[in-house]
């Protein structure tokens, strides 16, 4: 196991969760994306592309399930490097065949590329503000069989999910925001920006 590189991502995550608590406690998470955290996510995101080309993607028996939970989030957060993080989903996609990442994390990085590319998702993972002001699961793909998919992956039903993300609004005191429309359109805006749209 290589624990040096185990740390850098593990520190990393701390580092993202430590700016994202800073900014969930003045408000300023919920409204948009901040520039602070998306420079972080941007950086973090080139140091995970140099690691990937150094080392390979960084499975379990290299840097044991910390490490590699540590890579993914990274990767989820990668928002702003669309390429990159279609370049990793067959790499990570092989290493979920191999057991060397977590198949309920493939499933979070499918619907990652899928809501980010504006089209719908499998699994239910990623949740919007809808314009009555209500946190709901973005589009989903044959939302019928829904729950069969999120089954097979380990994942609760998409009612439990939703039960559980009205509750963490609830806790955090999370409100929608303000002006739905412009929301929207900043959203638009940033992924055609970073090339995830036309």
């Amino acid at each position: 196991m290589n624990e040096e590189l185990k740390k850098r991502l593990v520190t990393m995550v701390e580092e993202e969760r430590r700016l994202r608590s800073e900014l969930a406690s003045d408000g300023s998470l919920f409204d948009g994306y901040p520039t602070v955290i998306r420079d972080l996510h941007l950086n973090q995101a080139n140091e995970l592309e140099r690691i990937v080309e150094a080392d390979g993607w960084p499975k379990i028996s290299l840097v044991g399930k910390e490490g590699a939970d540590a890579a993914w989030l990274i990767l989820q957060h990668a928002i702003s490097r669309p390429a990159f993080v279609k370049e990793c989903f067959p790499v990570f996609e092989s290493a979920v065949r191999e057991n060397e990442a977590s198949v309920r994390h493939l499933s979070c990085l499918t619907d990652g590329i899928r809501y980010f590319s504006r089209k719908p998702q499998i699994y239910g993972n990623y949740f919007v503000w809808n314009e009555h002001g209500q946190l709901v699961p973005w589009t989903i793909e044959d939302p019928e069989n829904v729950d069969e998919r999120r089954k097979k992956v380990g994942l609760n039903t998409l009612e439990e999910r939703i039960r559980e993300m009205e509750e963490d609004v609830r806790k955090n005191n999370v409100s929608p925001p303000e002006d739905y429309l412009k929301r929207q359109l900043e959203m638009d805006e940033f992924l055609k920006e970073v090339g995830w749209i036309p």
